[in-house]
């Protein structure tokens, strides 16, 4: 198993179904999005694919997309629901803050000064 697909596929599959289920986005938006998207040279290979409604039903399918797709969508993610971030502030903030937990934990060199950061930002 990736290391990437733990800490990236949750908050995406659940901030993603409740968006849809809330009917703040669908399915066509976001689909839309990662099509016309323009992707860099070196994201090509991991440009996510279609999410359909059965990838929204199973948390456990990683919203049918590798790791490195669950990994780039939570990023490109932040771009496309951004406006709609207004409409669900709270579970916006804990995005954010899972996804700038998991991009320093998964750095290749953390210096000890975040630590006081990260432990300030686990209890708060």
């Amino acid at each position: 198993m990736s290391y990437w697909r733990v800490p990236c596929q949750g908050p995406c599959f659940f901030v993603i179904t409740y968006f849809v289920r809330k009917s703040i986005f669908t399915l066509k938006d976001i689909n839309a999005f990662i099509l016309n998207l323009y992707y860099g040279y070196g994201e090509q290979k991991d440009k996510p694919v279609f999410i359909t409604h059965d990838d929204l039903k199973n948390p456990h399918e990683n919203l049918g997309q590798t790791a490195a797709q669950v990994w780039l969508l939570s990023h490109l993610f932040l771009f496309f629901a951004e406006p709609f971030s207004h409409d669900c502030p709270e579970v916006w903030e804990v995005l954010l803050t899972i996804l700038e937990i998991t991009a320093i934990c998964l750095s290749k060199k953390v210096s000890s000064n975040i630590l006081g950061y990260l432990q300030c930002t686990s209890t708060c």
